[in-house]
């Protein structure tokens, strides 16, 4: 007996439902459907209604509504996750987020310190007890005055360059770079300024449409 070639059929005993025929068997696959109408199958004698019992209707075309969606929901997630992944390159390369750490220069060492005060590149800033900044006069850029402790004992330096805008606030901590034969001469604290919460979570919006196309990918895996 020939078999049909692989396809969606109607699902024996389960109307209003396709089943996926591979050709030599009955799959696990289902799908709701909105058939078109089928042709007529001729069953003009007894060999033909035996071997139709046997074996699925013949092949006919079928539109499904599930199809459609399946596809959109696909070309959502790809583009869920090319826009992610682009936003996440672009923000984290624009701000600097994987920007390396400033390293000591050949017959340096570093020592930890931390920002004791901040000083404006024109006016001055009053700080309250905890560091948080009550009030400052001229631009907005600063540098920090960073206190650390080297060979037991307590030196301070200010930074060179000054940052705009300021993100530097007492309690800080910055590294120092200084030689071992003249500390107190070589002092230097590390260039760059600390990492600002806009570098961190901006890049990491772009973590929420990567994962949306994840899941709507999966689900489809799941489902189809």
């Amino acid at each position: 007996m020939t078999m049909p070639p692989a396809g969606w059929y109607p699902s024996p005993g389960e109307p209003g439902l396709l089943r996926w025929w591979d050709g030599s068997g009955w799959s696990e696959h289902r799908q709701n459907a909105e058939l078109t109408a089928a042709p007529a199958v001729d069953d003009g004698s007894a060999a033909a209604d035996e071997e139709q019992s046997s074996a699925p209707a013949r092949p006919f075309t079928v539109t499904t509504r599930s199809s459609k969606r399946s596809r959109r929901r696909m070309a959502v997630a790809v583009a869920a996750l090319g826009f992610g992944a682009l936003w996440f390159a672009a923000a984290a390369t624009l701000l600097g987020t994987f920007s390396p750490a400033a390293s000591p220069a050949k017959g340096e060492r570093a020592a930890a310190g931390t920002v004791v005060s901040v000083v404006w590149s024109e006016g001055s800033a009053t700080y309250s007890s905890d560091g948080s900044l009550q009030k400052a006069t001229g631009e907005p850029a600063c540098a920090a005055v960073v206190e650390a402790k080297v060979d037991g004992r307590k030196f301070q330096k200010q930074e060179t360059a000054f940052q705009a805008p300021c993100a530097v606030k007492v309690g800080d901590a910055r590294e120092v770079f200084f030689t071992p034969e003249n500390a107190a001469a070589s002092l230097h604290v590390a260039p760059g300024q600390p990492r600002t919460l806009l570098q961190v979570v901006v890049p990491a919006a772009g973590l929420l449409p990567t994962a949306a196309g994840g899941v709507l990918l999966y689900r489809r895996r799941v489902t189809s």
